[in-house]
């Protein structure tokens, strides 16, 4: 096993953000360099939690609503909802202890679903070889066309529910890897037979004893996952052989500046060919949303992929909300200003860290981007918003009827969920061009 520790503090920034005006002003100096995104082709599909095995959150074969959008269909509104998932239909997983399965077709009307008290968790289900596996008390495969069980699953390390329920799985070349509350599992996603298991042994200074590990990216060979639980000092990052679940290697980021906040990665890895990117927020007590008494800090890494060093790191001008976006050697960040109602959506050159453009709203915090060739879709408060790829303009703001907690874009629509789970009941809303 390759091991790295790196000890993070103020004079080590690489600077990607040192252009701007301070992380208090809630005001962002961006360059205002233009974006041309080159990928092209692919699936318009979304099968899993962030798009692909990647966790890229970027659809270059949709292409959602540019002008003029209008609501093409709404459901739910009366339970929680897990973020949907596209294919053939829609499918999403009524949460925590309900648990029931749900399929759509495209125009709304409802094609199947599974009532189970189950539950399982904010982890909606991915889609392959036709079948839609969906994690509850046990994982379970049912036929995307008609709703029929195809195979159940629950390794030993699987534990659903409880203080910390499972993850999303990730899906890549026919397998599923999962985390569990001890480490990964890997699957075969046609029989649901368990390829591997790896428990990760870890201990972490000054923080949570329990571990999540986080749902994995999965690139180059590889399989990335953190445990998403806090420490006040060290946050290790591992990498796992793909096919046989061995260690590959394993990167402390340590920082010399503790505080009386914990620290944790936020939500999962982001990987390309290059580089894995992790997220370090402070986890800040107090009042809900009053933050004015508390220090805090986000961070952005990137690491790179077959060994685990650190290439460059950027401490952000805001508070991080959800993972980034990345597409085709850019980072799309999502904000929220600690102190004021606002945020802001900053991209960034994967490359080496230098900002881009920034978009800067005072409606609301800035909510996991979903990414086109041409739009990227946040939400941010009650709106859903599309912003101009090239140069961050917005192009339009729609009224969601509730907080939009998040997006993904499929074909020619863009979907929105909204409703912030704790004491709102979810709707999801359907959204193309007139």
């Amino acid at each position: 096993m390759n091991r790295r520790e790196y000890v993070i503090g103020a004079a080590a920034t690489a600077g990607a953000f040192a252009g701007c005006l301070g992380r208090r002003s809630g005001s962002i100096d961006a360059p205002g360099t233009d974006i041309s995104l080159d990928a092209a082709g692919g699936s318009g599909t979304w099968p899993q939690l962030a798009h692909d095995a990647r966790n890229s959150r970027y659809a270059p074969g949709a292409s959602g609503p540019v002008d003029d959008p209008e609501v093409q269909w709404q459901a739910f509104g009366d339970r929680y909802l897990t973020r949907p998932v596209i294919e053939d239909g829609v499918y999403c997983k009524a949460r925590w202890m309900e648990g029931t399965a749900f399929a759509f077709e495209a125009d709304g009307t409802e094609r199947w679903s599974d009532p189970s008290d189950k539950g399982g968790g904010d982890y909606p289900p991915v889609i392959v070889d036709e079948l839609a596996v969906f994690v509850r008390e046990e994982i379970e495969a049912y036929a995307t066309n008609d709703g029929s069980q195809q195979w159940v699953a629950k390794p030993d390390s699987y534990q659903a529910g409880g203080r910390n329920p499972p993850n999303a799985p990730t899906v890549a070349e026919g397998r599923l890897y999962l985390a569990t509350n001890d480490g990964l599992v890997a699957f075969d996603a046609v029989s649901g037979n368990v390829d591997w298991e790896v428990a990760i042994e870890e201990s972490k200074s000054g923080g949570d004893e329990t571990f999540t590990w986080s749902t994995p990216a999965v690139a180059n060979g590889r399989a990335y996952t953190f445990d998403r639980g806090y420490g006040s000092e060290s946050l290790p990052v591992y990498a796992f052989d793909a096919e046989t679940g061995e260690t590959d290697w394993q990167t402390d980021i340590e920082f010399d500046e503790p505080l009386d906040q914990q620290r944790a990665f936020n939500g999962h890895v982001v990987a390309d060919s290059d580089h894995v990117f992790v997220q370090v927020r402070t986890i800040v007590s107090g009042p809900l949303g009053d933050s004015s008494d508390h220090e805090w800090e986000a961070w952005l890494f990137a690491l790179d992929n077959t060994t685990g060093a650190i290439d460059w790191t950027a401490e952000l001008p805001m508070r991080a909300t959800t993972p980034p976006a990345l597409a085709d050697g850019v980072l799309f960040v999502p904000m929220r200003h600690p102190e004021e109602r606002g945020g802001a959506l900053v991209t960034v050159d994967a490359d080496d860290g230098s900002m881009l453009w920034a978009y800067e709203t005072s409606a609301g915090s800035v909510q996991t981007p979903a990414v086109t060739l041409e739009t990227v879709y946040v939400g941010q408060g009650s709106e859903l918003v599309a912003i101009a790829v090239e140069d961050g303009s917005r192009r339009w703001a729609l009224d969601c009827g509730g907080p939009v907690t998040s997006s993904i874009v499929a074909n020619e629509s863009v979907y929105a969920r909204t409703g912030r789970g704790q004491d709102d009941e979810n709707e999801l809303v359907a959204i193309r061009e007139q």
